[in-house]
């Protein structure tokens, strides 16, 4: 697009601003910003954004174009596996603050270490709200094409994420692109618009099965049992439609964040994962191994420990998948 170039003055004011005070022209900045495709690197010192009015947003080049892996039409109940257990308790001896729960899908084995302790949920809460923002879509009290305005309270909660989307207090998106920036980025602004749209979400929580998480009072708190209950609950067949279960699963494989159970597994491998990293290292999802889906769920209490996490995750793909 063209910049818009605005006459500034008649030409008679004009001439009389020349004869009087040799004064010229310039060109006015133009307060339209073109949202780019690919990975926007905005700079704030050189963009026009410290200037251009609110506008409305698409998110939608975030999205890429990735497939959902089959699962089965059923899950298997949880099978306490005791080799499992102790080999995750010795890859984390000596680290204190680690809950961790793991759950094959197809033949039930399963692990469970300190699973009932509360973690501070942070970017958790964002796994609640995707599940619950379906929940309310598909009971026809939440509309994902309506269009939402970013305000002062929203942004407060911003941790840099909204200068990579290249939007501010007063621009506008759909609920859509909302969910859209939460999963894939963990916007934190766009994580209060959908809490300020979506409302109680505890109670829906806790019909799933969630018994330890509290996401409507400050600080959240959750724990690695309920958010593989979360995670289960996400992916199961029934509950919920099976384009509602496709949508947050497409969403769950775009996460931006890499480094922890996505780390742990050979590439190429399916995982649909939901992190949390401010003050916290949780990382909680579905990975679809070669001999079967399985969900782990990792949470410490350790800011940036991403390589115990990766560690978790490769001892639990190499059990599954020897």
């Amino acid at each position: 697009m063209s910049p818009r170039w605005v006459v500034l003055a008649p030409m008679l004011a004009l001439i009389a601003c020349i004869l009087l005070a040799g004064c010229g022209s310039s060109p006015a900045n133009s307060d339209q910003v073109l949202i780019r495709s690919g990975s926007p690197q905005p700079s704030p010192s050189a963009s026009p954004q410290a200037t251009r009015g609110p506008r409305q947003v698409s998110l939608q080049r975030l999205l890429s174009d990735v497939t959902v892996p089959p699962l089965p039409g059923g899950f298997a109940s949880a099978i306490p596996n005791q080799n499992l257990e102790d080999a995750l308790r010795g890859k984390l001896a000596g680290k204190p603050g680690v809950s961790v729960v793991v759950q094959n899908l197809r033949d039930g084995r399963s692990a469970f270490i300190e699973a009932d302790i509360p973690h501070r949920s942070d970017g958790l809460l964002q796994l609640a709200l995707l599940h619950a923002a379906y929940h309310q879509a598909e009971a026809g009290k939440l509309d994902f094409a309506k269009v939402v305005t970013l305000k002062e309270r929203h942004v407060k909660a911003d941790t840099g994420t909204l200068a990579f989307l290249e939007m501010r207090q007063g621009d506008s998106y759909t609920l859509r692109d909302a969910l859209i920036a939460m999963v894939i980025v963990g916007d934190g602004a766009s994580t209060e618009v959908l809490f300020d749209s979506i409302g109680d979400i505890d109670k829906l929580m806790a019909s799933l099965g969630l018994n330890d998480s509290r996401f409507d009072k400050q600080p959240s708190t959750t724990t690695a049992d309920d958010m593989a209950t979360l995670v289960r609950a996400i992916a199961r067949p029934d509950g919920i439609s099976k384009e509602a279960r496709q949508d947050m699963l497409e969403l769950l494989l775009q996460e931006g964040v890499r480094d922890g159970i996505v780390a742990g597994v050979p590439s190429g491998v399916a995982v649909a994962h939901k992190t949390a990293a401010i003050g916290v290292t949780h990382d909680v999802g579905l990975v679809w191994g070669p001999k079967g889906p399985y969900i782990i769920a990792v949470l410490s209490d350790t800011p940036g420990d991403w390589a115990t996490v990766a560690g978790l995750s490769r001892l639990v793909y190499d059990y599954f998948n020897p």
